[in-house]
């Protein structure tokens, strides 16, 4: 996994300061995020990728997909800022727009300068996971629920009443590119918008008693039994529970290089906010945070290759993150046996 961070964190660095700061600070160059649009009839998912190519730019590539037909719109915008706050400087690319689509797909960039607004006005109150009110008038408001674990506007989902059902606007991912040449730009406006359901295991899953064993990993001490065999993954070690298929379930200890810093609370969030950026398939509304004394612990869902949903929870410590993932089904069904090995890994 730290492979996937470091790339992403070499890449960003460079531009963490700009003018904008106050309203896209909080995305790095690179980064990008699909939302889900259902206040319409025909669904729609709309993408956006941002670009910091100099200290006072920011280029905003946005693409809008028609769930149902597959069509996409595709344009680009600059952004500047005024007394006023934030404002399309300049647009360009958006060719062979149908009369009727125009004005949706145009409200994609005016979205986008809401949400940024959004974030820029809340920056003081967001926590690790809140619901936040934008008071439009006196009789109507939209629902941010934001939290400081999640990259790109930090924000998962938007609705018209607060803890509703249903939303208005919802996270479908994020990523970040490691470069910004022409094929990794095409690769973000290709990418595939999936709408099934999770698959399911259609196997009963019961652990055989084994023995008892503790095994060291990177100097923490983890309690599993004989059912799990060590591999090396990602030039780390790790353990696998190997039952029912190559790997139900996995736990290992990364070491985060030295030059990467988290020991404070604020660096933890932001080093977690690249995690999730870096790999591909998370649902963002599963995300959750919180700190757990000095440790930053922090649950989500991800989607594999065959629409499998892993259970993964990552405990950040100052030294290290402790990695644990697991089929969500087979988690769920065993969670008493996996809570007793998570709760007492010690140094």
């Amino acid at each position: 996994m730290l492979k996937k961070v470091i790339a992403c964190l070499l890449f960003s660095c460079c531009f963490l300061l700009f003018a904008q700061q106050e309203y896209l600070g909080c995305i790095r160059n690179g980064e990008y995020a699909y939302f889900l649009d259902n206040r319409h009839e025909t669904p729609y998912a709309h993408g956006y990728l941002v670009a910091h190519p100099d200290e006072s730019t920011s280029y905003v590539f946005c693409n809008t997909v028609e769930i149902n037909s597959g069509k996409r719109w595709s344009f680009y915008f600059v952004t500047a800022l005024d007394d006023k706050g934030i404002y399309i400087k300049d647009l360009g690319g958006l060719k062979n727009v149908e009369e009727d689509k125009r004005d949706m797909v145009m409200q994609t960039a005016v979205d986008f300068l809401n949400y940024a607004a959004m974030r820029k006005n809340s920056s003081d109150s967001i926590t690790e996971n809140c619901i936040l009110e934008d008071p439009w008038s006196d009789d109507f408001s939209q629902w941010y629920y934001f939290s400081t674990a999640v990259p790109f506007l930090g924000f998962t989902r938007i609705t018209d009443k607060k803890d509703a059902e249903n939303s208005l606007i919802e996270a479908y991912c994020f990523g970040c590119l490691t470069s910004l040449e022409k094929e990794a730009i095409d690769a973000f406006y290709d990418k595939e918008i999936i709408l099934s359901k999770e698959a399911e295991h259609d196997f009963d899953y019961v652990l055989p008693k084994a023995k008892k064993m503790t095994v060291n990993l990177n100097g923490y001490k983890i309690p599993l039994d004989e059912n799990w065999k060590g591999n090396l993954f990602e030039e780390n070690e790790s353990y696998w529970l190997s039952l029912k298929s190559v790997r139900d379930a996995q736990i290992m200890v990364e070491r985060c290089p030295e030059n990467i810093s988290i020991a404070t609370n604020e660096d933890k969030l932001a080093f977690v906010r690249v995690v999730i950026s870096a790999q591909q398939g998370i649902v963002p509304l599963s995300i959750k945070a919180q700190f757990d004394k000095k440790d930053l612990l922090v649950e989500y869902y991800i989607y594999d290759e065959n629409r499998y949903l892993t259970y993964t929870r990552l405990r950040l410590k100052d030294d290290c993150l402790i990695n644990f993932s697991c089929f969500k089904d087979i988690y769920e069904k065993n969670s008493k046996y996996f809570e007793n090995i998570l709760k007492n890994i010690r140094k």
